[in-house]
C-alpha cells in the first residue's frame, strides 16, 4: 500500500522508501512517538547509505550507521551532518528507553524534513524549495511544549518548540489570534528593502538562483558591517520590508562556500560569490545595483533553502542604523522585548 507524507513526497523521484519511512514516522507521531522515531533512525540510515552510493563510497547493508557517517563526514556539509547524528540517536534513545517523547519526535521529524531538502537540492535539483514543514497531528499542549527548552519566557513571549541541528524553532507572537507560525532561528538575519528591489522580485531570484543579491562593500568604499563575519555552514533568515512595510520572511537557508570566493587585495569574503554575468543585465532591470567598488554583482550563496513566505510574524528591524546584516540574537532580544510584539500596519 503507498504511503501518502505531507512533508516527504518531494523524496519520491529517489525511490519510495524514503517516502515510505518518512511517511510511517508521520502516523505513529501521535499515538506511537517511540515508534516514530525508530522510523525516522531507519530513514537516516537509508539516506546516509545513499547519499555514500551516490558519491562513490559503496556502503555495505551491515555497516553501522556510525561508522558509516565517519566515512562520509568529509562529503557532506556540517549541518546536515549534524541532522544525520540527531536521527540516529533520538533512534538509539527510543530503542533502549521505549518513551513516549512526542516533542523529541517532532524535533526529529523536522530535522528528518530538513535532511531530506539537503539531500534533494545536492542530488536532484539545486533550485528545489521546499513547502514549509506541516506539524502532524498532535495532542501536544502548549504547556508540554514549553518544557522543551530550559529557557523561562514571560507569558506571551518566544517560546523555543525545538532544536534542529543548530537552527532551533521559536514559534512567534503574530499579532493575530489564532495564527501560530513557526519560524527558523538562525545565525544571521538579512534585512532586503522595497528600494532595492519589491519582495517579489527578490524572492523570485533567490527561489530560482538560491543566492541572495549582496554587495559587500557601500558607496564610501568600506566594508558593509558584518559580511566578513559570514560564515559558510551558518544559517540566515532572510526577511522583507521597508519604510511603512513590516519586515516579514521569505526564506531561510545555509551559507555555501563559495567556489570562487569574492576577495581583493585587502579584504577576504568567503561567503560571497561573484553572480555568473548572464544574470546582469536581469538584476539591473530588476533594480538591483553592483558593487560600487568590484563594479560587479555580489551574492550569498544558499543551501536547504526553505520557503517562509507565509509565516506572518513581524521581524523588528533595530532603529537608527543602516546595517541590513544583523546576527539572530539581536532581533530575537527586540522580539523577547515585545511579546505582544504588534503588525504594523503600512501607512
Amino acid at each position: 500500500m503507498k504511503v501518502v507524507s505531507a512533508n516527504f513526497e518531494f523524496l519520491a523521484s529517489h525511490g519510495s522508501r524514503l517516502v515510505q519511512l518518512g511517511g510511517q514516522a508521520e502516523r505513529y507521531f501521535e499515538d506511537d512517538p517511540n515508534t516514530c522515531l525508530l522510523k525516522l533512525r531507519q530513514f537516516g540510515e537509508v539516506l546516509a547509505q545513499t547519499t555514500a552510493a551516490k558519491s562513490g563510497l559503496i556502503a555495505s547493508p551491515e555497516e553501522q550507521q556510525a561508522d558509516l557517517l565517519k566515512r562520509i563526514e568529509r562529503i557532506v556539509p556540517s549541518q546536515p551532518f549534524r541532522l544525520f547524528h540527531q536521527l540516529r540517536k533520538a533512534g538509539n534513545r527510543a530503542t533502549h528507553s521505549l518513551s513516549e517523547d512526542r516533542a523529541e519526535a517532532l524535533r526529529a521529524l523536522k530535522a528528518a524534513h530538513e535532511l531530506g531538502i539537503w539531500f534533494h537540492q545536492t542530488f536532484a535539483d539545486r533550485r528545489f524549495v521546499a513547502s514549509a514543514f506541516v506539524s502532524p497531528p498532535s495532542p501536544i499542549a502548549t504547556s508540554e511544549i514549553k518544557t522543551v527548552s530550559a529557557l523561562q519566557r514571560p507569558a506571551g513571549a518566544l517560546k523555543p518548540v525545538g532544536v534542529s541541528a543548530g537552527c532551533r524553532q521559536i514559534e512567534p507572537h503574530t499579532g493575530q489570534p489564532g495564527v501560530s507560525t513557526l519560524l527558523p532561528e538562525c545565525d544571521w538575519v538579512y534585512f532586503a528593502t522595497t528600494a532595492r528591489s519589491s519582495g517579489t522580485v527578490t524572492a523570485e531570484f533567490v527561489a530560482t538562483q538560491k543566492i541572495i543579491v549582496r554587495g559587500v562593500y557601500n558607496a564610501n568604499g568600506q566594508r558593509i558591517a558584518n559580511v566578513q563575519h559570514l560564515t559558510p555552514g551558518q544559517r540566515i533568515l532572510l526577511v522583507h520590508g521597508g519604510p511603512g512595510t513590516p519586515y516579514r520572511a521569505l526564506f531561510s537557508g545555509t551559507i555555501t562556500a563559495a567556489a570562487v570566493p569574492v576577495r581583493t587585495a585587502q579584504h577576504y569574503f568567503d561567503a560571497f560569490l561573484y553572480i555568473d554575468e548572464s544574470l546582469h543585465e536581469q538584476l539591473k532591470a530588476d533594480g538591483y545595483d553592483p558593487d560600487p567598488v568590484l563594479g560587479r554583482f555580489t551574492g550569498i550563496s544558499l543551501a536547504a533553502v526553505r520557503d517562509l513566505r507565509s509565516a506572518t510574524i513581524v521581524i523588528p528591524r533595530p532603529y537608527g542604523s543602516p546595517n541590513t546584516i544583523w546576527r539572530w540574537d539581536k532581533i530575537r532580544s527586540l522580539m523577547n522585548a515585545s511579546p505582544a510584539h504588534p503588525t504594523p500596519q503600512p501607512r
